[in-house]
């Protein structure tokens, strides 16, 4: 009998998990933290920067193609070079590829200008939660009680 008690207790033992006190999840925060505000800055600033400074590149080391020099200006320029978009030989007939590659890659740095314009803006504007603090859960564990003399079941816990 004392053997199938200590089996017992031992089963018991492996087979329990900790037992909370309040088993309900804490609510998630409406607001992200304060440390995201400057990861937004630094990325939307940064994600401008290569934009913006890619464009002017291409401006100064290509002046030939159209509408290229319009990439000096910031944010509006890729947008005002959409429609300067042509062949680049004159009376040519057989550049739609050209046109519609050198389009897209207009439209891409111009939305990626915005777009590292618009996480600056997000990270000044959004709201911020600091979380609050988690208040100690109370556990109650089983544990087996096992001597020369007696066998049996015990709890522990923290209150």
């Amino acid at each position: 009998m004392k053997r199938f008690a200590s089996f017992v207790a031992l089963g018991l033992t492996l087979a329990s998990t900790p037992c909370f006190a309040q088993e309900d999840a804490p609510e998630p925060f409406p607001y992200p933290p304060p440390s995201v505000r400057p990861k937004l800055i630094i990325g939307g600033l940064g994600l401008f920067a290569l934009s913006y400074g890619a464009g002017l590149l291409v401006a100064e080391f290509a002046p030939t193609q159209p509408g290229i020099a319009n990439f000096r200006i910031p944010v509006a320029g890729p947008w005002m070079a959409i429609p300067e978009n042509r062949c680049i030989e004159f009376a040519s007939t057989e550049c739609t590829p050209e046109l519609a590659g050198r389009g897209i890659i207009y439209g891409v740095v111009g939305l990626a200008q915005l777009g590292g314009l618009a996480l600056v803006t997000e990270a000044i504007l959004m709201k911020t939660q600091v979380p609050a603090p988690k208040p100690e859960a109370a556990t109650i564990m089983p544990l087996p009680i096992v001597s020369p003399t007696m066998v049996g079941i015990g709890f522990a816990g923290r209150f």
